[in-house]
């Protein structure tokens, strides 16, 4: 009974068959074309948007796999366009961790947010308390209080 043999037999065609596989995962790992990659995002942002609260698998993977893409758009555009004018300010500081924009433009709204609200709340806080605040200010600004006198 004659024994199938799936590797090639003579080294040339071996070598070839090498660089195909090659050529094959650099294909897999490359970034996705420009055109491709919006549409992939925006499949996997839709599911997790309309995805219940209580699926959080469900959520979980959809949110990776959005991720996954926003990464693989990004380096698509990055492959095409070049960096950023970020980017560029990041390597001219020597900055090697990029920072997610995205969340980093979140937070410093959320910072925001919360430095206004705190600071309302100071001038409501002055304005309902000044009638005791009065006396105490030019004490504080050292305008006023006893003399030393002789």
């Amino acid at each position: 009974m004659p024994q199938g043999n799936l590797r090639p037999q003579n080294p040339a065609s071996r070598e070839r068959r090498r660089d195909e596989d090659q050529q094959l995962l650099a294909e897999l790992a490359a970034a996705p074309a420009l055109e491709e990659a919006p549409q992939s995002y925006q499949y996997w942002r839709g599911p997790r948007d309309r995805l219940p609260r209580y699926g959080r698998n469900e959520r979980r993977e959809a949110e990776l796999m959005a991720t996954r893409w926003r990464q693989r758009l990004d380096a698509a555009r990055r492959e095409r366009y070049g960096p950023t004018a970020m980017e560029q300010l990041l390597d001219s500081l020597g900055v090697r961790r990029r920072p997610d924009l995205h969340r980093l433009l979140r937070r410093l709204g959320l910072l925001a947010v919360l430095a206004t609200v705190v600071m309302i709340a100071a001038i409501v806080a002055t304005i309902a308390f000044w009638s005791g605040l009065q006396p105490i200010i030019p004490t504080i600004t050292g305008g006023g209080g006893s003399e030393a006198g002789g």
